[in-house]
């Protein structure tokens, strides 16, 4: 293993190989020791700066393991999800959710975890909220998060958005990150409303983490954006979220300039809308 953490040149017959192929798998204290390692190896590999490079030595080892007959576990598949999510590749990561499927792996916590990161990277919130829609889907084998934990998960890629938006000026990125903070938000509202989960919107109904980037976002969008359609979807969006409870508050001292500007904006469209 300590070979392995410092080797960089892995091919097909690199030393993950050599050794995975000299651990004989005959009794099953063997099998477990070699499921352990297998682990390891994959995790070290995780761990190497090279991210093209760590991608495919991390699927190699995945591709040997089955082939010498052991059957992978969830974690196995996150440690996948992982590669994918550091190197932004999302037709991978795709790829890595059927077989999972394919091998009857239910996504844990962890495989929605690797989901945030990954949709952060790439900017595609649909992938996180895709795995997070399969891990409520209402069957015997799945485990829906609690809700509190949902939207957590979920303020944190809202927030990561967010993050992106104080690293850059452009005008066309900053479009580009404000249209994924309001498609975050619509999509994980049309999947609550979907699987009836209504604890789980109550919680969202008071977690300004959440609704403020994506009311800010809304907000952003309708007063840059050139397209008319995208204004309009804008506006609604921003009145939609504005009309929470929970920014009726007029005492809100956590609240940033700009948040409130959002807020008094957003509250303005809202009333005349009701007016006309």
């Amino acid at each position: 293993l300590e070979l392995s953490q410092k080797e960089t040149r892995i091919t097909k017959d690199g030393l993950q190989v050599q050794l995975i192929d000299n651990l004989s798998i005959d009794s099953e204290d063997t099998t477990t020791e070699a499921i352990f390692l297998f682990k390891q190896l994959m995790r070290s590999l995780l761990m190497q700066t090279e991210k093209e490079d760590m991608i495919l030595k991390v699927f190699l080892v995945f591709q040997e393991m089955k082939n010498v007959g052991m059957l992978p576990d969830v974690a196995m598949y996150n440690s996948l999800l992982r590669a994918c999510a550091v190197t932004g590749n999302i037709e991978r990561a795709q790829s890595v959710l059927r077989r999972m499927e394919m091998d009857g792996i239910i996504p844990n916590r962890g495989t929605l975890k690797e989901a945030v990161t990954l949709a952060k990277n790439a900017r595609r919130s649909e992938f996180a909220l895709s795995v997070w829609a399969t891990m409520h889907k209402k069957t015997s084998q799945t485990v829906p998060l609690k809700p509190k934990v949902s939207v957590e998960m979920m303020g944190d890629l809202m927030n990561n958005y967010a993050s992106d938006l104080q690293e850059t000026s452009n005008h066309e990125e900053r479009i580009v990150i404000h249209r994924e903070m309001m498609n975050l938000y619509q999509g994980f509202i049309s999947k609550l409303e979907e699987f009836e989960l209504h604890d789980t919107f109550e919680e969202i109904a008071c977690n300004l983490t959440f609704l403020l980037p994506a009311l800010k976002a809304a907000v952003s969008c309708e007063y840059h954006s050139e397209v008319d359609e995208e204004k309009t979807r804008s506006r609604e969006l921003a009145c939609e979220i504005v009309g929470f409870e929970i920014f009726q508050n007029e005492h809100h001292t956590d609240i940033d300039r700009a948040g409130k500007k959002a807020i008094q904006l957003a509250t303005d469209w809202l009333y005349a809308f009701e007016i006309s």
